[in-house]
């Protein structure tokens, strides 16, 4: 490689740089990557070959000629995560999708691009425009919903018209489900079946609709189904099934004794069925039922379809089964993801991984998955670790994860039951921690049922993990060591709370303090304790209030906490934020010493200058630059300056692809940048500009390069490997200089302007970073094309 020595002088270093350097691959930033689960497949369909399963995370193409799958979610421009209704227009080649507000989406597979229409969604006549059912048939769109039935052009993509009244029924009423054939428009509702021509110009008449009451032919059931196909017609409610007979409704039963969740004809006379746990063949000609397979305990069925002589079902957790014969065992089909849409609490291992607790729901409420476990995001791809992927999560009774501590490979989950696990990630093996083996109380007095709510990895013993017990009796603090698996236990402190509060999270600083946040029984906030000697004692602890004099806490009631890079706590409560600069000094220093300082608005102008002020804060995270990450329940992420002086960047649904604006956690790896953001039904990462500062500075990575202003506009030029503080200057070949500017932390952007605004011309350009402090010089080449 040729080096050309130039006489450049820059705060007194002569500076070498390469003629010729290897272009890097650009890393990207300012980028999404979305992950919902799509094991929970809720519609099946078929286009060329490709089975399309609509999932409560989006959709999945599986082509069936190489086995590759293709996934759609927010991150892909899909509307929402979760659809309500699929159809399949085969003639154009198209998938149209309904959603719960009434929006309607058509895609296509060949350019991967959605187009969104909200003519029903914003129709403010009815309570509810869900859309519960699409059938297409025609070039006409046939949309069921909570106020009746609208066809939708497939062509034209505008409403053509709606009806409402139906026979005898009342108006408006719910249509849950829609089947159209030459014979007929059929509609399952509320109330019964109705049953209209496609043919009449008149179907806004009540009368020109033939309506089946539940109360005369369905045994006052709900019906949720109906199909149409070969002249018969079949309706289901989830207990019982009917066949119309050209005269009445008979009544048919299924093996599994319950109604029908999905039906296709099949070849021959049969109709392929599903119920909850089988799968069946329907004699058309006498209505009695088979069963052709049945699943697992834990695995329930939701659609069918049969393609290339198999058969195929959508189940609630293993994307989709497909039978080559009904004798066979199923093979299941899901991409890789997690399994659930479920996310509690994420952190970041040192090794890179990103360690999920999935949710408390099950234990809590006696709802939901009972294998909510944990997920490891490890290089993009996902470790799903619960009950059903792993026995030792099965045999420990693992499940109800909510709350995660790391320290290096050793991953702590707590859970709402069953008390908290260990998980060595280098060996990959799993220890349960409950009253039995740590001292620990129950949640109830001499209950063996254990709420771990609290857990926090000591920042300064590595040895140590705090562990919050949430309990109605002793309300017990543990410490625990790595080192033998043992758990020291510290009673409550008696001084100085009062006699409701009990602890719920515990956060520990770099100053070996404590921080514990306290409620009452009924989740009332009480505080915020900050301790030095969990033992009690004088000068041993301190309880932060909403009081002027005890911290100035805008709420009670804290979310979540947070240190900075300057060493500063920050604390996000139900009505916003606050800032303590001095944390060493919360239990022995002054009154003034410890109030807490809200974020305040630099802008003068701000029509509230204090910022976040009500706003619920769920989640905080610091990054590369001390950047705060926000989020929030309801209005999405915020990202603030370092000492909260501006809102930098504000995402929510509207305006990236995160799949909710209820944000339950917030990580972020400094090193590479990226945020993780954890919300209600989904997974985001962001790839952020700002990282970590480098520990040392040599060749700096600039990219793209060459920077094209036709090819990269509205992209600026990248600089990376930086240190913390530095100034990079832009400079001509001839040692001109063209821009300068600071930066924070491990990796700038540059607009490629110069200092008055203009492009600069086409050449080589040298960029030059020297640490603020003088010990360290980077340096980089880029050629610009104008």
């Amino acid at each position: 490689m040729k080096t050309l020595l130039l006489g450049l002088l820059f705060s007194g270093l002569l500076v070498n740089v390469t003629t010729a350097q290897e272009d890097p691959a650009a890393l990207p930033f300012d980028t999404w990557q979305v992950y919902t689960s799509q094991q929970n497949v809720t519609a099946l369909d078929l286009l060329d070959q490709r089975i399309i399963a609509l999932t409560t995370g989006g959709f999945f193409l599986y082509h069936q000629t190489d086995g590759s799958v293709e996934v759609y979610n927010t991150g892909s421009g899909k509307y929402r995560s979760e659809a309500t209704a699929m159809a399949v227009d085969a003639a154009a080649g198209k998938v149209w999708l309904g959603y719960a507000d009434g929006t309607l989406s058509v895609f296509d597979p060949e350019t991967s691009r959605f187009r969104h229409f909200n003519d029903i969604s914003r129709n403010d006549r009815f309570i509810s425009n869900r859309i519960n059912g699409l059938d297409f048939r025609d070039g006409m769109l046939y949309v069921a919903t909570d106020f009746g039935l609208v066809l939708f052009s497939g062509e034209t993509n505008v409403v053509v018209d709606s009806y409402t009244r139906f026979g005898g029924f009342p108006s408006p009423l719910a249509a849950r489900d829609v089947s159209v054939t030459d014979a007929g428009i059929f509609l399952a509702t509320s109330e019964g079946v109705a049953i209209g021509n496609p043919d009449q110009d008149d179907l806004k008449l009540a009368a020109s609709w033939v309506t089946y009451p539940s109360s005369v032919h369905f045994q006052n059931q709900a019906l949720n189904l109906i199909a149409s196909a070969q002249g018969l017609i079949v309706a289901s409610s989830p207990d019982l099934n009917f066949y119309f007979d050209g005269a009445g409704w008979q009544e048919f039963t299924t093996p599994q004794g319950t109604g029908l969740l999905g039906v296709q004809p099949v070849e021959g006379a049969d109709w392929l069925g599903i119920t909850s746990r089988q799968l069946v063949r329907i004699d058309t000609a006498t209505f009695t039922v088979q069963m052709l397979a049945a699943t697992g305990a834990g695995t329930n069925l939701s659609a069918v379809m049969q393609s290339q002589g198999a058969f195929i079902a959508g189940t609630n957790n293993r994307g989709f089964a497909r039978w080559s014969t009904p004798e066979t065992e199923p093979e299941f089909y899901a991409p890789n993801g997690p399994s659930h849409n479920l996310f509690e609490q994420a952190v970041v291992a040192e090794n890179g991984d990103v360690v999920i607790a999935s949710s408390p729901t099950p234990g809590r409420f006696n709802i939901g998955f009972l294998d909510t476990g944990f997920y490891l995001f490890r290089d993009g791809t996902w470790v799903n670790i619960n009950s059903t992927t792993t026995t030792s999560m099965q045999q420990l009774n693992a499940s109800s994860l909510f709350t995660t501590a790391v320290s290096g490979e050793q991953y702590f989950f707590g859970s709402w039951g069953g008390g908290f696990y260990r998980y060595d990630a280098g060996r990959e093996e799993l220890t349960r921690y409950n009253s039995a083996n740590t001292g620990l109380p129950g949640f109830m007095e001499g209950s063996a049922f254990m709420v771990i709510s609290g857990l926090a990895a000591d920042r300064t013993e590595e040895d140590h993990v705090w562990v919050v017990s949430r309990s109605s009796a002793t309300n017990t603090l543990g410490r625990y060591r790595i080192a033998d698996g043992t758990v020291e236990t510290f009673d409550r402190i008696a001084t100085g709370l009062p006699a409701d509060a009990r602890y719920i999270k515990v956060f520990t600083d770099s100053y070996g303090q404590l921080w514990i946040t306290l409620e009452n029984a009924s989740e009332s906030g009480r505080g915020l304790l900050v301790v030095r000697d969990p033992e009690g004692g004088v000068d041993s602890s301190f309880r932060l209030t909403a009081a002027e004099e005890s911290g100035a806490l805008p709420d009670e009631r804290v979310n979540v906490l947070v240190q900075d890079r300057r060493g500063e706590v920050w604390v996000g409560t139900d009505r916003g934020l606050v800032r303590y600069l001095f944390p060493d000094r919360i239990i022995t220093g002054s009154a003034l010493e410890r109030r807490g300082q809200p974020p305040i608005n630099a802008d003068t102008t701000a029509f509230d200058r204090i910022i976040l002020r009500n706003v619920r804060i769920t989640a905080m995270a610091v990054d590369g630059n001390n950047q705060k990450w926000i989020g929030t329940d309801g209005d999405g992420m915020y990202l603030i300056e370092e000492s909260g002086r501006a809102i930098l960047r504000h995402f929510t649904t509207e305006n990236s692809p995160i799949t909710s604006d209820v944000i339950r956690s917030v990580a972020v790896n400094s090193q590479t940048g990226e945020v993780f953001i954890a919300s209600e039904n989904g997974f985001a990462v962001y790839s952020a500009l700002e990282q970590e500062g480098r520990r040392s500075m040599g060749t700096l990575r600039v990219y793209p390069n060459p920077y094209s202003y036709r090819d990269h506009a509205g992209s600026p030029v990248v600089i990376e490997g930086l240190r913390d503080n530095a100034t990079v200057s832009i400079m001509t070949a001839d040692g001109r200089l063209v821009r300068r500017f600071s930066t924070r932390g491990g990796r700038a952007s540059w607009d490629g302007l110069d200092d008055q605004g203009n492009m600069v011309a086409t050449g080589v350009y040298f960029v030059v970073a020297n640490e603020n402090n003088g010990s360290q010089t980077g340096r980089g080449r880029l050629v610009i094309v104008r």
